[in-house]
Order: C-alpha cells, then sequence, then structure tokens
C-alpha cells in the first residue's frame, strides 16, 4: 500500500467526531503545537504527531516519532521556530483538515534575524480520542 493509501485508509479507520469539528478547532491545535514546541522544544514536536504521522523534507518523506524527533532535536536545539495558520479547510468527513501558514525560524542566541522564512502546511487528524494529531507537514522557505 502507498504512502497516500496509508494516511487514506489511518483517516476511515478514525473514529468519527461527536461534535462538528471546525477550522477554528484545526488553528486552535495548531497555534496549541506551536505553543508547546515553543515550551519543549523537539520532543513536544514529535509528541504532536499521530503515530504514522509524516513530515516531507528534501528528498523524503520522514516517519515516525523517533526518527521526527532525531531530525528536529538539533534544529530545535538552536532554533525558536515559531507559526501562526492563516488558512485552513475541513473534509466533509469531520476528521481531517489541513492548515497553512507562515513560519519563521531564529536563532535561540538572541538574535532576531529570521534564519528562515516561509510557508507551511499540516495536514491534520482526528484521533478516537477527540485529539488533532499531525498527519503530515512541510514547509517551503520564502524564495525557495
Amino acid at each position: 500500500m502507498g504512502e497516500t493509501e496509508s494516511l487514506a485508509t489511518a483517516a476511515a479507520e478514525g473514529a468519527a467526531p461527536e461534535a462538528a469539528a471546525t477550522v477554528e478547532d484545526l488553528f486552535a491545535a495548531d497555534r496549541a503545537f506551536n505553543d508547546d514546541v515553543a515550551a519543549n522544544g523537539a520532543v513536544a514536536w514529535a509528541e504532536w504527531f499521530a503515530e504514522d504521522g509524516g513530515m516531507l523534507v528534501p528528498g523524503q518523506l520522514v516517519r515516525g516519532g523517533a526518527t521526527i524527533l532525531e531530525l528536529m532535536g538539533p534544529m530545535l536545539e538552536v532554533t525558536n521556530l515559531t507559526w501562526e495558520p492563516d488558512y485552513g479547510e475541513i473534509a466533509g468527513s469531520g476528521d481531517l483538515g489541513f492548515t497553512t501558514g507562515r513560519y519563521t525560524a531564529r536563532p535561540k542566541t538572541g538574535d532576531t534575524t529570521a534564519v528562515s522564512q516561509g510557508r507551511y502546511v499540516t495536514i491534520w487528524r482526528l484521533t478516537a480520542d477527540g485529539e488533532w494529531r499531525v498527519a503530515l507537514d512541510g514547509g517551503v522557505p520564502d524564495g525557495g
């Protein structure tokens, strides 16, 4: 089964939400994700991903919490990564959605110069326990 089919199958097997989810619910999850990472770094980053969640990075798809933590740990040790959603949608099923917005990475040295800025997209899946988790995340820096 391909990666796209795997994500679609996982979504189809997820629990139906009790109440209709809204884009504001996704925005709230996205902002909570940002706040948790600001407070707790790479461990928080990895914990926000669904068990089979993944990240698009140049040349590959990285999946699984341990691999995501290994990838993001060194970067988040020296960089403050912040983001803010500005658009999103929820599937008619109510258990999948996406947010997109702007991100900024700055060194933790106190220098306010951005190391990187760009746009991101996060695909969210509503879990059986009613929590939104990241199914897939990726970003593109400005100009590249």
